[in-house]
C-alpha cells in the first residue's frame, strides 16, 4: 500500500477520533511543556549560578593563617598568624597539590580622597603577580594589571573593582588618574599616599555579595606597597590547587609547610580557617543540578508517559470499533503489515502534533518570561540543549511504545476473528 494512502487514511481516523483524542493530546503537550520550561528554568539558575563561580574565580580557596594557643581547640580562642611573602613562596614549591597561592592583604576601613571628596566603601588590598592565576581578573579594555616593575619597586599603581571605580569616579574613564589613599599614623596623625589606576576589572560578577571573596568594591595595590604603608604581614591568602579534587590535599599541604615556618602543631584544627572554597561550591553545583535536571527529566517523562497512555488507549477503541473494516480490508488482501502501519502512523501522528503543541507552549511561556522583569535573584531561564535531548529521545521513546501497542492489536487477529460478531 502507498505511504501516500496510509497517510491519507490515518489523517482520516484521527479526525474521526479527534474528541477523543483532543484530552490525551493535551496531556502529552502538557507534558513535553513542563519538561522543556523546566528544565530551562533550571539551566537558568545554573548559568546563573556558574556566572558567579567564575565571575571571581571556579577552582580557589580564599584563606586566613590563624591557629589555637596551646590547650586550645576552640576557635574563638584562635590567635592571628602574620604571613610573609616568603612563607607562601615556601608553599608554592613545597607543595605539589598547590598549583598557585597569592597574598590577600586587606587593609580594612580604607579612606580614600579624590577632588577633595572622601570615599570609605572601597577596600585596599595587596596581591602579587600570582594573583591572576588564583582568581578571575578580567580588565576592561584600556588598562593593566600589576606587574613585575610594580611588586619590584612597589610603584604606586592600582587597579580598581568595578564597584570601587563607579563608587570613586563615577562613569568617567579612571586609568591614568591619581586618588589619594589616607591613614592615619601614630598619634592619629593622617598620611595621604597618591595612587595611580593602571586598571580597572570588568563587571563580570553576578552575585556582588560574596563579601571576602568579591573583587567588586577592592582597590588592588602591589603587595610590598600595603606592607610599607600599612602594616607588617598579612594574614589572608588565596590558593588553587592542581585539581578540584586535590582542594583538600592542598591546604593539608600548605598547613604543614606553614606550621613548620611558623611555629604551630601541624595537628591543630582549624590552623587555617578557609573563608570561601568556590572549589567546593563548584563541585556541589555540579552534583546539584544534575540531580535536578534528572529529577526534572523523570517527571516530565512520567507526565508524556501518562499522555502517551491515553492516547494509545483511545487508538485501541477506534480499533475495536473499526474491526468489521480492519476484517473487510484483510479479506480484500490488505497485508497484516499495512494495518500495523496505518494504526502506527495515526498514533504517531497524534503523538507528534501533541509534541509540536507542547514545544509551542514552552516557547510561549519561556518568551513571556524573558519578557517581564523578573525578582532580584531569579535569573531568565534558558534553553537548555541538554534537557531538550532528553525529552525528544523519552518523547520518541515513549511514542514508539504507544504507537506499537495498538497497532500490533490491529494486525494480530486473522480475517475471521476481525468479522466475527461484527455489524455488517
Amino acid at each position: 500500500m502507498p505511504w501516500g494512502v496510509i497517510l491519507a487514511e490515518a489523517l482520516a481516523a484521527l479526525r474521526a477520533n479527534a474528541r477523543r483524542l483532543a484530552p490525551m493530546c493535551v496531556g502529552v503537550a502538557w507534558g513535553v511543556a513542563c519538561t522543556l520550561v523546566l528544565g530551562a528554568i533550571a539551566a537558568g539558575f545554573e548559568a546563573a549560578q556558574r556566572r558567579e563561580l567564575e565571575g571571581v574565580g571556579d577552582s580557589f580557596r580564599l584563606c586566613r593563617a590563624i591557629h589555637a594557643p596551646k590547650g586550645r581547640t576552640d576557635g574563638r580562642f584562635a590567635a592571628i598568624v602574620q604571613l610573609q611573602l616568603e612563607d607562601l613562596q615556601a608553599v608554592a614549591r613545597e607543595c605539589p597539590a598547590v598549583e598557585a597561592v597569592a597574598p590577600k592583604a586587606f587593609h580594612f576601613g580604607s579612606n580614600f580622597v579624590l577632588n577633595g571628596r572622601k570615599y570609605t566603601d572601597s577596600t585596599l588590598v595587596g596581591v602579587d603577580l600570582e594573583y591572576p592565576r588564583v582568581c578571575n581578573v578580567p580588565l576592561e579594555p584600556g588598562g593593566r594589571w600589576l606587574d613585575a616593575d610594580d611588586l619590584a619597586v612597589g610603584r604606586p599603581v592600582a587597579v580598581l573593582g568595578p564597584r570601587a571605580k563607579r563608587e570613586l569616579f563615577g562613569e568617567q574613564d579612571a586609568v591614568g588618574r591619581e586618588l589619594t589613599f589616607v591613614r592615619e599614623g601614630r598619634g592619629n596623625e593622617t598620611r595621604g599616599h597618591r595612587l595611580t589606576v593602571v586598571g580597572v576589572l570588568a563587571d563580570v560578577e553576578w552575585n556582588t555579595d560574596l563579601w571576602y571573596a568579591s573583587h567588586q568594591d577592592l582597590v588592588f595595590v602591589p603587595a610590598p606597597l600595603i606592607e610599607r604603608w600599612c602594616q607588617r604581614g598579612f594574614t589572608f591568602f588565596v590558593l588553587r590547587p592542581t585539581k578540584p579534587e586535590l582542594a583538600d590535599v592542598a591546604l593539608e599541604q600548605a598547613h604543614r609547610v606553614l606550621s613548620r615556618r611558623l611555629g604551630f602543631s601541624e595537628t591543630t584544627p582549624g590552623a587555617i580557617a578557609v573563608y570561601y572554597d568556590s572549589a567546593q561550591r563548584a563541585v556541589a553545583l555540579r552534583g546539584l543540578f544534575e540531580g535536578l535536571r534528572g529529577f526534572l527529566g523523570l517527571v516530565g517523562t512520567c507526565i508524556m508517559l501518562l499522555g502517551a497512555i491515553g492516547i494509545a488507549n483511545v487508538t485501541i477503541v477506534s480499533v475495536l470499533a473499526r474491526r468489521a473494516e480492519f476484517g473487510i480490508r484483510r479479506a480484500v488482501g490488505a497485508r497484516p503489515a499495512w494495518i500495523f502501519l496505518q494504526v502506527f502512523t495515526e498514533t504517531l501522528l497524534a503523538a507528534g502534533a501533541s509534541a509540536l503543541l507542547g514545544a509551542a507552549l514552552a516557547a510561549a511561556a519561556l518568551a513571556g518570561l524573558g519578557a517581564v522583569e523578573l525578582p532580584d535573584g531569579f535569573p531568565a531561564p534558558r534553553v537548555d540543549t541538554a534537557t531538550m535531548g532528553y525529552a525528544l529521545g523519552a518523547f520518541t521513546l515513549v511514542s514508539l511504545a504507544a504507537a506499537a501497542w495498538p497497532a500490533s492489536r490491529a494486525a494480530r487477529p486473522s480475517v475471521i476473528e476481525t468479522l466475527r460478531g461484527a455489524d455488517l
